[in-house]
């Protein structure tokens, strides 16, 4: 079935097309303007406010206007409205090529857009004057009424309608549910009598998957009663067992960025209302609960920005001091966390994250893996505001790769003595490419070189891949606040518009994407080159650790398009990293690794036998390093070995790499297997 997605075309005037980096080699210029603003949301921006958050209650596609089964409804993943933002100046050369279901302009330009552009088109245009309820009801109605699928009935309570604003637009996902069940009336008398927005909505957002659930177990049943008797057993399940989607919204910004740009310690009102429609925007999509922490504290940007110092390339660092920071970082956010939004951490099975910060490293609630670790944890940057809105608010593409992946390795590093490690780390990679495609993984595999800027782009622009993996050194200039990748020799932060890369970029590359300081990153300006979903880095990186990491992730993906446990690139990266324990452990010490890798006393591999059998079933994912080390305890005593290795099991002298890689983006689109 051909189901048709809704556009809707915001038209403003005064607003600047501006698609340029912000950058620190000037550093008088970009202080101008900035006293007012937090994230650099453009003044341009603001009189959309009331327009975006209209366009938040229009329907997604025409399922929403539609009255829908059960099984329809379970199809939805990832289903947003696609809006955007067009200065009106744009509005010809962008008429062709979309076709908007509705515009809706700004109040100065309405007559003109009107009368100069719109008058032998069909399209629903108004002025941002006229939205009201009874706006909102005609547009649902026009739609129903302009739906491809006609043989479909209208959605029940389609003309149920009220404006929403504030807070209350927390509870749009409901809503949408909620109207397919000719329950909207119900959800509006709570949303407007609501005393606590997010409780509320996380009750209502429960409570409609566990009744979806269970729908959906029961829809086999041959009759009443069986129907009734299966709903019984299944709801009693369903209410304990049920997860949700999580969207949360930290701004904040580091000292460094305040001092640099001259940006303000109190978010502006504006931005927040923003950084609102972002964080709603993406609960539709994912019908996902809204969690809005109040501001990041500098001082956590200030331990991030320590760890990053102290986790130096030339150096090993102190491992114990490693732990404690990132506990106490984790620490710090969680004073952010009432019970209720613990509850709603707990619940999550896949989480989103709008900030500057990486929430994902955070180790809260007694664990001692970092919440990245435990759930399927991605995250999309704020600064700069008016670009990260526009990038979230046009619907994403889902790449489906079930069949064929096409991988293309982009190696930057020259082949020269002093950088042998580095290239023996990337055939380790390439082999695993290699050796999963002649085991029945659907990949096409190309190789290719590129010592400068020029030849990257060329190789990148002219070689059509679904997923490119650059092998580069990283750097990180902290007089200028930039981080990003040396490609041969020259330094690179993706800030051009001239290459477009494929949906799936993995850095292999040290500290490409520092947060502490907030600096402009190659990671965040890839997402502009066309990526979905970008890998990157905290700090630097072992580079044979980064290969096996990476050899791992290539295996589970061909895992995945062969049908098995995983569906897409952030469930496959969730499982890599919550078993990567045991290979965090072994490279802490030359002796463990070697005793790990040698044969027991029946002549069967350790490290085999502790995947294969030991741990099966017996590592939690909030608890993965405790119960893994207990799991090596076990075996040591079986071999009369207890006192062996404690500065590995006792003492945490290990560093847990795997902590400090972040998905940027879109992962959960990219789908590796299709038949779930």
């Amino acid at each position: 079935m051909n189901i048709k997605p809704y556009t809707y075309l915001i038209v403003l005037d005064g607003i600047e097309d501006n698609d340029t980096a912000v950058l620190y080699f000037d550093k008088k210029s970009i202080k101008d303007g900035n006293e007012n603003r937090m994230h650099l949301l453009d003044d341009s921006i603001i009189k959309a406010i009331p327009i975006l958050e209209y366009c938040l209650q229009l329907p997604r596609n025409e399922l929403d206007v539609c009255d829908c089964d059960t099984r329809m409804l379970d199809m939805f993943y990832d289903e947003p409205q696609n809006i955007i933002v067009c200065p009106s100046q744009q509005l010809d050369n962008l008429m062709n090529y979309i076709q908007p279901d509705i515009i809706i302009c700004d109040n100065s330009c309405y007559d003109r857009i009107k009368n100069n552009y719109l008058m032998n088109k069909d399209i629903e245009c108004e002025s941002a004057k006229n939205i009201s309820s009874e706006l909102l009801k005609k547009h649902w109605t026009l739609l129903f009424e302009k739906r491809t699928i006609k043989k479909m009935e209208k959605v029940p309570d389609l003309e149920c309608q009220y404006l929403l604003n504030s807070e209350q637009l927390c509870f749009l996902p409901m809503l949408f549910n909620a109207r397919q069940y000719g329950n909207a009336n119900n959800i509006y008398y709570k949303i407007f009598n609501s005393s606590n927005h997010f409780e509320d909505s996380f009750s209502l957002l429960y409570n409609q998957n566990a009744h979806h659930y269970t729908l959906i177990y029961c829809n086999d049943a041959k009759d009443e009663e069986e129907f009734k008797k299966k709903y019984a057993l299944a709801a009693k399940s369903a209410e304990e067992n049920t997860r949700i989607n999580l969207v949360i919204t930290f701004p904040g910004i580091s000292r460094n960025q305040k001092k640099y740009a001259n940006l303000s310690s109190i978010l502006p009102d504006n931005e927040k209302k923003i950084i609102r429609i972002l964080g709603v925007h993406r609960a539709i999509s994912k019908n996902a609960l809204l969690m809005e922490i109040p501001l990041c504290s500098e001082e956590m940007f200030n331990k991030l920005n320590e760890l990053e110092i102290n986790c130096k390339q030339d150096i090993s660092p102190n491992n114990n001091y490693i732990h404690r920071i990132l506990k106490n970082i984790g620490q710090n956010f969680e004073q952010y966390l009432n019970s209720s939004f613990k509850l709603a951490i707990e619940k999550a099975k896949q989480i989103c994250v709008f900030s500057d910060f990486p929430v994902g490293l955070c180790i809260i609630d007694n664990s001692d893996t970092t919440l990245q670790c435990q759930k399927e944890l991605s995250s999309r940057p704020l600064s700069p505001l008016t670009r990260n809105m526009q990038f979230e608010l046009c619907k994403h593409r889902q790449v489906d790769l079930t069949n064929n992946c096409k991988i293309l390795f982009l190696e930057c590093v020259p082949n020269i003595d002093e950088n042998k490690i580095i290239r023996h780390c990337s055939d380790i990679i390439i082999k695993s490419i290699k050796d999963n495609t002649l085991e029945g993984g659907k990949f096409e595999y190309l190789y290719k070189e590129a010592y400068n800027i020029n030849d990257f782009k060329k190789v990148v622009n002219e070689n059509h891949a679904d997923l490119l993996i650059i092998s580069a050194h990283g750097f990180y200039d902290r007089e200028n606040n930039i981080s990003g990748l040396i490609i041969g020799n020259e330094k690179f932060i993706a800030d051009t518009n001239d290459f477009h890369v494929p949906p799936i970029v993995m850095l292999s590359a040290c500290h490409v994407s520092p947060r502490g300081n907030g600096c402009v990153n190659a990671a965040d300006l890839f997402m502009r080159a066309g990526a979905e979903a970008i890998l990157s880095t905290f700090v630097p990186i072992s580079a044979f650790r980064n290969a096996v990491l990476i050899h791992r992730l290539i295996v589970y993906i061909a895992e995945a398009q062969k049908n098995l446990k995983t569906n897409n690139l952030l469930e496959i990266w969730a499982h890599v990293i919550t078993s990567n324990a045991i290979m965090e452990l072994m490279d802490g010490t030359k002796g463990f690794r070697e005793w790990m890798m040698s044969d027991n006393s029946l002549g069967v591999k350790r490290f085999h036998d502790f995947c294969l059998n030991k741990s099966v079933g017996k590592i939690r994912k909030k608890h993965a390093y405790y119960d893994t080390k207990q799991i090596i305890k076990e075996m040591l005593k079986a071999e009369q070995m207890e006192d062996k290795f404690q500065n590995i099991i006792d003492l945490n002298d290990y560093f847990p790499e795997s902590f400090f890689y972040e998905w940027i983006g879109y992962p959960e689109n990219i789908i590796f297997n299709n038949k779930k």
